[in-house]
């Protein structure tokens, strides 16, 4: 702009007869422009190569271009033959303002977005997409990619297609505090069967607190009640009451999880009255068409037949930690 029309280059060309100082403001008018077009360029490109990325596509660079550059390449030449028209027709002080956002449409567009952007992206990899742990928790989740539906959909199936069981996890990993509580438990859980589970206080919570939809786990893949986690987690909280001594409405909350989970983290520390409304729970005839399944928390150490009399299975969380443990030593 400023050889052509304050210096006179190529004048004749451009129809500039008397060359002239530029508009002060024609740098703030161009870049406002040609900012709002190229985050516009660049939100085709990059979107639909992050959900090709996504959905598991190896060549997620190459296709998500190819699907997207049409729509860039057809936005650039409208804008450039739209700038371009006023410098032959435009007034004096349009001309250069009209010359700098065409070559600036074309440069960013052609160059900037689809040549240099998508080369930077192949030498970076998937660490295009990494986001520190600490920002990644505070930011808003907008699926925009659809990678909830696609992770819900993957495991519609799961484990298999007639699979009825209460909680199917597996791989499960919690973390706290920058401390990981346990990792690689999994679980098997038929509607109506009763669990013990026994570790220290948080990762009991943690544990429950996880699988009864309320927080999300650090890793792994979990089903409950036929829901999958975290995509459907208000499902599964309404028919999966987490029992604490703190409960007001204890028996209240008994009686609404019927054919669902009930969760009680500290089984073995509840005061006597609420002790008394669980046993009693629990002793009851099982509904064979709403069939309730109990997962129970206790200490280490703990007899779990005190808690669940009849039949019952334990999950032993000292054992993932231990092994945590065994595997961080060597």
């Amino acid at each position: 702009m400023v050889a052509i029309y304050q210096w006179g280059w190529l004048g004749s060309l451009f129809g500039v007869h008397d060359p002239g100082p530029l508009l002060s403001f024609a740098p703030i008018i161009i870049m406002g422009i040609l900012f709002g077009l190229a985050m516009d360029y660049e939100v085709f490109l990059t979107s639909r190569m992050r959900e090709e990325y996504i959905h598991g596509n190896k060549r997620w660079i190459e296709d998500g271009f190819v699907h997207s550059s049409k729509v860039v390449i057809a936005a650039a030449l409208i804008m450039f033959s739209v700038f371009i028209f006023f410098v032959p027709t435009g007034i004096g002080v349009i001309k250069p303002i009209a010359l700098g956002l065409a070559l600036g449409v074309a440069f960013d567009a052609f160059l900037v977005r689809m040549t240099l952007g998508p080369a930077v992206m192949k030498l970076m990899g998937a660490a295009a997409w990494w986001l520190p742990a600490w920002l990644d928790r505070r930011l808003p989740v907008l699926d925009v990619e659809g990678e909830s539906l696609a992770h819900q959909t993957r495991l519609a199936d799961w484990p298999s297609p007639d699979d009825d069981s209460a909680v199917h996890a597996e791989g499960l990993v919690a973390a706290a505090g920058g401390h990981t509580l346990f990792r690689g438990v999994s679980i098997e859980l038929a509607r109506g069967e009763v669990l013990v589970v026994e570790g220290e206080h948080v990762g009991r919570l943690a544990l429950m607190y996880g699988l009864s939809g309320r927080v999300g786990f650090s890793g792994g893949e979990a089903k409950v009640l036929g829901r999958v986690l975290p995509e459907e987690a208000s499902l599964v909280r309404t028919k999966s009451p987490v029992l604490l001594d703190t409960t007001d409405d204890f028996a209240g909350e008994l009686g609404r999880a019927a054919g669902g989970i009930v969760f009680v983290p500290a089984a073995d520390e509840l005061p006597d009255d609420k002790d008394a409304l669980l046993r009693a729970a629990l002793a009851a005839p099982a509904d064979p068409d709403r069939p309730t399944t109990w997962v129970l928390g206790t200490m280490p150490g703990t007899d779990p037949s005190v808690l669940a009399p009849g039949d019952h299975r334990v999950l032993h969380l000292t054992t993932h930690l231990a092994a945590l443990a065994a595997g961080a030593a060597r």
